[in-house]
């Protein structure tokens, strides 16, 4: 949600809170320190009316004029705040003096506790507001606020002759506080819209309208494409400090980019080279190409000539593999016949022998024959 926000926005936002945090944090304590302050003057003046009546108490006695002490107590009371004084008799005061008048009798359990030498003091709430009650108990002493109680009253050190309780009401001094406080918020609340406004102007003038300065120079930069563009520098300060920085970065960028384009220049002329010899090499590789495509011609005739006499070479392994076999076959049937021919010799040479005895033989008959043939003829037979 904040990454969608303003730097301004977030920074016033931040400003207001801490602003408002502080006037809530000083209101409160501001109240709370006054109030704590009127309770402290409440009671010390609560405690100065207590010892003023009893010291009048103590004059009236010394005069005689005691019984007029109801006079002294309207007097006290007059003012609105003050809303009772009154004297709280002891039961030893009484045994001694009588009771008194009823409204010096005790009647709250706050009032017996002070009567046994306890100094009572505390806050309650009627309907116009707090009400600061005080009960201070009378000791009898030798020098008690000036006076020898000892004197005048048959008690020991330390006996508890009364009380003297005041009942004050702060319900004034509370509804003067509430709009001191009141009045006082105002103040810091008018004071802090006052600063609030200063600070936004401030901020706006100083920070915001020079980086909206900066954000319309660049995009001018970039929507130009001009790196000779400069952001100004009026003041020597953090966003002055950007600007220069800024400046000095768009310098290294605009020497890289002439070196850039220096480059490019050497590199379009390096290009031009590159394609002119890239011609020259393309002819050499056509050139190249056709005697290759020959070389793989005769690379493939020679490959098919090597097929041929790969097929050849096994056909000779084959047929010499076969001739073996045969001429092993042939020397069997060679030495077979030879052994035959040599049977058959001997078989001829047996079969000439008897040829030459059929021979003789046969001579033999013909010479018979002839002689047959000639003793024949002889005899005419």
């Amino acid at each position: 949600m904040t990454k969608n926000r303003s730097i301004r926005f977030l920074l016033l936002a931040t400003l207001a809170g801490a602003f408002s945090l502080v006037l809530v944090f000083t209101v409160l304590y501001g109240a709370r320190s006054q109030s704590r302050h009127l309770e402290e003057f409440t009671e010390k003046y609560v405690e100065g009316i207590s010892k003023s009546y009893f010291d009048a108490l103590n004059t009236m006695m010394v005069t005689g004029t005691i019984d007029n002490r109801d006079m002294l107590r309207q007097k006290v009371t007059a003012p609105e705040d003050v809303l009772d004084v009154r004297v709280i008799r002891s039961e030893q005061l009484n045994a001694m003096y009588g009771r008194g008048k009823e409204s010096e009798q005790s009647r709250a359990p706050a009032e017996r506790q002070a009567l046994q030498g306890e100094r009572i003091e505390f806050y309650s709430q009627n309907e116009q507001g707090r009400v600061y009650t005080l009960i201070e108990p009378v000791i009898a002493q030798e020098n008690y606020q000036g006076v020898n109680c000892l004197g005048c009253h048959q008690a020991d050190e330390g006996d508890v002759l009364g009380a003297i309780r005041v009942d004050y009401s702060m319900a004034d001094s509370d509804a003067r506080l509430r709009t001191q406080i009141l009045t006082s918020g105002g103040v810091q609340v008018v004071i802090f819209i006052l600063a609030f406004t200063l600070t936004a102007w401030v901020l706006g003038r100083l920070v915001i309208a020079r980086l909206r300065r900066l954000r319309d120079r660049m995009d001018e930069i970039a929507d130009n494409s001009d790196l000779s563009i400069k952001l100004e520098v009026r003041r020597e300060d953090e966003i002055g400090f950007v600007a220069k920085a800024f400046n000095h970065m768009m310098g290294k960028i605009s020497a890289s980019m002439n070196t850039v384009m220096e480059s490019a220049g050497q590199v379009e002329q390096a290009a031009s080279r590159i394609a002119s010899k890239a011609e020259t090499t393309e002819s050499e590789v056509l050139a190249q190409k056709e005697n290759t495509d020959q070389v793989a011609s005769a690379t493939t005739e020679m490959a098919a000539s090597a097929v041929q006499v790969r097929e050849n070479a096994i056909n000779t392994t084959s047929k010499s593999q076969q001739t073996a076999e045969a001429a092993r076959d042939g020397e069997q049937l060679a030495r077979m016949a030879v052994e035959g021919i040599e049977k058959l010799n001997q078989e001829v040479q047996s079969g000439a022998t008897r040829i030459q005895q059929l021979d003789q033989r046969t001579r033999e008959m013909t010479d018979t024959l002839e002689e047959i043939s000639n003793i024949a003829e002889q005899t005419n037979l």
